[in-house]
């Protein structure tokens, strides 16, 4: 009964968050609120599915139908046809029936249509979040790979058994900044970086521990003139040296609580274009980071620095920023061809402990 309730509301809320608005936040807002109650209904109907699995009644949609009717409050009966016509395709769709007629339970992945739903939205947005998503190690993989291939991740330990899983977290006692705190774009020194990040929150700190965004289409869009001159046709050399060779780890003081592996690798370099045309939504964006870029190619060190850090404050104006509030059990996805991010701290005396995985991506042009 509780499930079927969740279900209910689950769907009303769908088909109310699915209603066209004018306002471009709000819809943004709506847009996200809908996928994720779709998601969370797919996952109530399979807990129900699964609780339910040997019993004969979903041998009988009549059966079912007259179970619905005693389920659905009086309020929502004007809904039924509606809910039933839900119901009915999401058990379709997560049920197989034996020749024996036994119900056994396939694994429930998002459907095309979903899965285009939210790219087109994670293309047209960059960052994209889905709260209430309490999600197993094997569910956040099928997430991930619904979106594409797995990226690569150096230098980190995965978690065991979950070799595309990383475990991004800091303890209450350890006296180093958070993971990832400086403004950067995931692995942009790899010669095909991630495409784009997933992080699913596991415990989150009362206070703090935040995680910003800034946007390289609006700020190359924006850009001065002067500087869009300076900049255009160049490439920059990008590395993981600063935070993962040996030297630039120890610089940055001993994590106790993730396995951080560094290794002479992280001296190898990497050129990429500055102004970088998205693969898939043609829009260009400005795409440096303070972390991993080193330098402009062939220009003097000094006439690059200065041009770095020009271009690092113009990229970092508080307009081009989106700074985003964790709950717990919170999906973000977020697009590294086009986005800077950077974790946030705060948390001083509490635990954080966050779930990441990347999507491949290509040579960036």
């Amino acid at each position: 009964a509780e499930l079927l309730t969740c279900i209910v509301s689950n769907i009303w809320d769908f088909e109310t968050l699915g209603k066209p608005t004018a306002d471009a936040n709000s819809a943004r807002h709506a847009a996200s609120a809908a996928i994720a109650c779709k998601i969370e209904l797919n996952d109530a109907v399979f807990g129900l599915l699964e609780m339910l699995k040997s019993s004969p009644i979903y041998k009988s949609t009549v059966t079912l139908r007259a179970i619905c009717d005693d389920m659905i409050p009086q309020t929502m009966w004007g809904h039924r046809t509606t809910f039933m016509r839900a119901l009915l395709n999401l058990v379709s769709n997560a049920l197989k029936f034996t020749d024996r007629g036994h119900v056994t339970i396939r694994t429930m992945l998002l459907s095309a249509a979903d899965a285009e739903q939210i790219r087109a939205l994670w293309l047209r947005y960059q960052v994209l979040y889905f709260p209430d998503q309490a999600l197993t190690h094997p569910q956040l993989e099928r997430f991930t790979e619904t979106f594409g291939p797995y990226g690569h991740d150096p230098f980190v330990t995965p978690l065991s058994g979950h070799r595309h899983i990383l475990e991004v977290r800091r303890e209450p006692g350890e006296d180093v900044v958070p993971f990832g705190s400086s403004w950067h774009s995931d692995w942009s020194f790899q010669t095909a970086p991630p495409s784009a990040t997933i992080l699913h929150a596991k415990i989150i700190p009362p206070v703090g521990g935040g995680t910003h965004f800034a946007d390289g289409i609006r700020a190359l869009a924006t850009l001065p003139v002067d500087l869009r001159r300076a900049i255009e046709g160049r490439t920059a050399t990008h590395s993981a040296r600063r935070p993962y060779s040996h030297a630039g780890y120890r610089a940055g003081g001993k994590r106790t609580s993730m396995k951080i592996v560094p290794s002479e690798d992280a001296w190898q370099t990497q050129s990429h274009p500055v102004i970088r045309t998205h693969p898939e939504s043609g829009r260009e964006a400005l795409w440096l980071n303070p972390v991993y870029t080193l330098a402009f190619d062939d220009m003097e060190p000094s006439e690059s620095a200065e041009l770095l850090a020009r271009l690092f404050e113009h990229m970092l104006q508080s307009e081009f920023i989106y700074k985003h509030r964790w709950e717990e059990a919170m999906l973000v996805m977020w697009d590294n061809r086009s986005v800077m991010h950077c974790a946030q701290g705060g948390y001083a005396g509490h635990r954080r402990v966050m779930h990441r995985t990347t999507i491949a991506g290509t040579v960036p042009a």
